[in-house]
């Protein structure tokens, strides 16, 4: 039934060893699609879980500290500088 109501939507086919469909107009009603959703939030992630109007600052997403950055930047120009060193 879900092939049948799958294959009639407009759907994006790829033969394999199987068949593949895809789309996006499944019946909402369907309970199997249901469970099969939640289930795959329990045991994956939940969208709903995360708070998405959290805004990243572009420079530093990783919201690192600035001394550490700095560290960070004086040890590799002094491994640079070790590494021209001892050409």
């Amino acid at each position: 039934m879900i092939m049948d109501q799958a294959v009639r939507a407009e759907s994006i086919v790829w033969p394999l060893n199987g068949v593949a469909v895809m789309s996006a107009s499944y019946a909402q009603e369907d309970e199997r699609f249901d469970r099969i959703y939640s289930k795959s939030k329990q045991q994956q992630w939940n969208v709903d879980d995360y708070d998405w109007t959290y805004e990243l600052d572009a420079d530093n997403p990783s919201e690192i500290q600035q001394r550490l950055i700095e560290q960070a930047k004086k040890r590799q120009e002094i491994l640079e500088q070790l590494q021209r060193q001892s050409k």
